[in-house]
């Protein structure tokens, strides 16, 4: 803002930038990369997947999770459980046999 030129302009006029609006899909992209750092981590650990889900569900962004996998945000908590379970099962399985987990 320093270094713009203002040239005719009413000297009542107030420079001020628009609030960034927030979207969901940055959010939902920052669950993703969490998620799959967290993952590989854990493959790398040797976690088992129930040990990977409840470290998840207490981490206190389960409602985040909820809106990545397109759950209702309302009694979502056993729907979510069992949904992260079966990804995660998936995921770890994915990473150790690709050798990513070494």
């Amino acid at each position: 803002m320093e270094d713009v030129e203002w040239y005719n302009v009413h000297p009542t006029f107030i420079y001020k930038r628009a609030p960034k609006k927030s979207s969901g899909q940055a959010t939902r992209r920052n669950v993703a990369m969490w998620l799959g750092n967290h993952l590989r981590l854990a493959a790398r650990k040797g976690f088992t997947a129930s040990h990977v889900v409840n470290h998840l569900m207490s981490s206190g962004l389960d409602s985040d999770l909820a809106d990545y996998f397109g759950l209702m945000s309302f009694g979502y908590h056993e729907e979510l459980a069992e949904c992260l379970h079966e990804f995660v099962s998936k995921r770890l399985l994915d990473h150790r046999l690709n050798g990513v987990a070494s």
